[in-house]
């Protein structure tokens, strides 16, 4: 509101002004909210042809209506899909673990398989200028084959890591051979080997066979598709970072550096991921044994 004096001196006020009317009837606004909520995939202009708001509506305006109903335009996180004998499997294993204090989980080691590129397919943003989309300093090259390397990780709670670098694809035979060379670096009976039910090589016969003569203690029934349990998979995350910022140029040089950032990471970390573990499976049970944000 403005104030403006008359010629008496007098104080006047401009009543506040309704402005331009909206497009948008509250009704619209609703069928909007609610067309949205049933298929999240819709884009803006697929809704508002849905809600035969086309052609006298446009899709800045169906966004802004989405913004002020909190549906943010967002890239889907990628998840395991999970079926639901995978669910029955996760909620049982969960629910006999739930009240496993922090000195169990410490006796836990954690291991896993990871590929790691040798040119990182990580989304890159840049700011540039008008018409400048196809400059070589704006674009990120794409790759047809991108060089890789396989290798096998093992942590445990007091920060104790071992790497190994996987010579041909892992089947039984090799991740046996990865076991031989790693696992007298890291474990004795004090604990317990996890590994994931991978059954071209982890819970194969022949590998069963061998963890058995050994005498290696396994955590029994890990669930299927749960990454999010397994505190090693947010030390790939970091891992992959560390990698991608020092740019290796061949395979050999990728390794290098893989195993040089891995023993870089501060046990502290490695610490904090086994604290983690307690609220990981309480955030299983919470999410009905659905994905969670681990």
């Amino acid at each position: 509101m403005s104030r403006n004096t008359n010629v008496h001196g007098q104080c006047l006020m401009d009543l506040p002004k309704s402005g331009r009317p909206r497009k948008l009837t509250p009704r619209d606004e609703r069928k909007i909210r609610i067309l949205s909520r049933q298929d999240p995939t819709r884009t803006a202009n697929e809704i508002r042809c849905a809600a035969n708001l086309a052609p006298s509506v446009s899709v800045d305006t169906i966004k802004r209506s989405l913004r002020r109903s909190r549906l943010f335009g967002r890239i889907a996180c990628h998840k395991p899909a999970l079926s639901s004998k995978d669910k029955h499997r996760r909620k049982m294993w969960c629910t006999q673990r739930r009240e496993w204090c922090g000195n169990d989980w410490q006796k836990i080691i954690f291991s896993d398989e990871c590929k790691i590129d040798l040119h990182s397919k990580h989304r890159q943003y840049v700011r540039r200028p008008p018409c400048k989309r196809s400059d070589s300093r704006y674009i990120q090259g794409t790759r047809k084959f991108t060089p890789s390397i396989m290798v096998w990780a093992a942590i445990r709670y007091d920060g104790e890591r071992v790497i190994i670098r996987c010579e041909n694809k892992v089947d039984s035979k090799e991740y046996q051979r990865v076991l031989d060379a790693g696992l007298p670096m890291i474990y004795s009976t004090r604990f317990t080997f996890q590994q994931d039910g991978a059954t071209y090589c982890h819970t194969s016969h022949s590998t069963m066979q061998y963890l058995q003569q050994r005498q290696v203690r396994v955590l029994p029934n890990w669930p299927p598709q749960s990454p999010d349990l397994s505190p090693i998979e947010n030390l790939w995350n970091m891992l992959k970072r560390q990698v991608r910022e020092r740019n290796p140029m061949t395979q050999q040089h990728l390794w290098v550096i893989v195993e040089e950032e891995f023993h870089r990471i501060p046990s502290a970390f490695i610490s904090d991921l086994y604290n983690s573990i307690p609220k990981r499976i309480a955030s299983v049970v919470a999410h009905k044994v659905g994905n969670t944000s681990y």
